[in-house]
């Protein structure tokens, strides 16, 4: 090719004008292309070209017919790439991680308008679809959604066992992995919950109202249930929580602020388990906390800190419950204080 382009000027002149054609090719391909209309076009103008040239250049009928399989092959490998790409794209989409490591709160602003705020130890993602084909997200930690509304395309958060979909609401949701439950708790607005397995969804589709908690106990991990669980539960056996495996509890009327005063950065604790609550200020503060003594875990706790440093909070909860501790960088140690009874 190189040898007939410098074989003589005309043929040069005729090189540039294919070189045009391929470089308005480049420019729709990243526009709004389409490979058919410009196959035509180029037919088109080729064969325009050659009747021109045909009187003066006949003898290069056999050239031109190479030029012409050159040009169109050209085409046919960009419109090949093109269709390839955007099919691969299809298959799969890029996938946006966003977390928020233990310690810290994250506010997200998504594509469709929607706002999230995750809690410590928290990831969202979602795909290149959203807001276009579909609005759905996965959350592994805690979330507090602000969905904006779209009754064309539901609002849909799937954790590792159930979904939650919406149209637009706002609602609280905590599915930490190591968690034994997922809690679901509405502010405004209407949501439904299912239970996902690989087959599809196995459980009956719940709809919770506003000031209305759900509670998902797993198949396996442990499970803090909260006063409202408890009574909803109406389950007297000496161990409740064995039939309630994979199952949801509804709590109705319920003070929400409980449960989502922590985007305001607020932790609020009304008679919270023990345990529960070491496992929040673990996820709040970004520390390790070891209980040395199982009886601590039997007391439960009430108190509310906004700005208090880890220290404030574990000097307020000596006071209140009978445990000594010690701090080791970030690991701290409680112990049961035996000298000191207090209410449980």
């Amino acid at each position: 090719m190189q040898h007939w382009i410098s074989d003589s000027p005309e043929n040069l002149k005729y090189f540039n004008e294919v070189c045009d054609i391929w470089t308005a090719y480049g420019e729709h391909l990243h526009n709004d292309y389409d490979p058919l209309e410009a196959l035509d076009k180029v037919r088109n103008r080729l064969g325009g070209f050659l009747e021109n040239k045909e009187k003066k250049a006949r003898g290069l009928t056999g050239l031109w017919l190479k030029v012409a399989a050159f040009i169109l092959a050209l085409i046919a490998v960009g419109w090949l790439s093109y269709y390839a790409g955007n099919r691969q794209t299809g298959l799969t989409p890029e996938i946006t991680e966003i977390e928020s490591p233990m310690g810290s709160r994250t506010k997200v602003n998504l594509p469709d308008g929607t706002k999230v705020w995750l809690n410590g130890g928290s990831m969202l993602k979602f795909s290149s679809r959203f807001n276009k084909s579909d609005r759905i997200v996965s959350i592994t930690g805690e979330g507090y959604f602000d969905v904006m509304h779209r009754k064309e395309l539901p609002f849909v958060v799937n954790t590792h066992e159930i979904r939650i979909k919406v149209l637009g609401t706002t609602f609280n949701i905590k599915a930490y992995p190591d968690d034994g439950s997922i809690e679901t708790t509405l502010e405004r607005g209407s949501l439904s919950i299912e239970k996902m397995s690989s087959g599809g969804t196995s459980m009956p589709q719940t709809i919770l109202a506003p000031n209305q908690r759900a509670t998902y106990i797993k198949m396996n991990g442990k499970v803090h249930l909260s006063e409202e669980d408890k009574k909803a539960t109406m389950n007297n056996s000496p161990d409740p929580i064995k039939p309630l495996r994979e199952k949801l509890l509804i709590s109705k009327r319920i003070d929400t602020q409980v449960y989502t005063s922590w985007k305001e950065n607020k932790l609020v604790f009304r008679n919270e388990p023990f345990e529960s609550l070491i496992l929040k200020l673990e996820r709040w503060y970004g520390v390790n906390i070891i209980v040395k003594d199982d009886e601590i875990n039997n007391y439960h706790f009430n108190g509310t800190f906004e700005k208090e440093t880890i220290h404030d909070v574990l000097d307020i909860i000596h006071f209140a419950l009978p445990i000594k501790y010690s701090v080791n960088h970030d690991l701290i140690t409680i112990t049961f204080d035996k000298g000191v009874r207090k209410t449980k």
